[in-house]
């Protein structure tokens, strides 16, 4: 596995391989256009989620759901509400050892 990672012993705590599946659960609106989207993943190859703690098949799902609404009728053309959720072992290298059930939101936006 090639790591790019500092410490070799973080190497074990991620995924060889990520498998992902999603899918567009609805689509609707003209004034409102909005979709909802819902993604499953499963990190293959991971060996550890903690030190002495196998990672066990449960520990290698992550999902995340998202949510995004435009608001044409208020004008706006390239801007658009966004809501995320995601749940799983995080891959961000500070925090690879913690499961996360994490909520986001804010405004995203298309510059062309």
């Amino acid at each position: 596995m090639l790591g790019l990672t500092w410490e070799a012993e973080q190497t074990d705590y991620y995924g060889k391989f990520l498998v992902e599946g999603s899918s567009q659960l609805l689509k609707w609106g003209v004034k409102f256009p909005s979709e909802l989207k819902l993604t499953v993943g499963y990190k293959l190859g991971r060996k550890y989620v903690a030190p002495g703690k196998n990672a066990e098949m449960a520990d290698n799902f992550q999902y995340r759901g998202e949510f995004q609404l435009k608001p044409v009728a208020w004008g706006w053309e390239q801007m658009s509400l966004y809501l995320r959720w995601d749940m799983g072992y995080d891959y961000y290298n500070i925090n690879y050892q913690k499961k996360v059930n994490r909520l986001q939101f804010g405004v995203v936006g298309s510059l062309f």
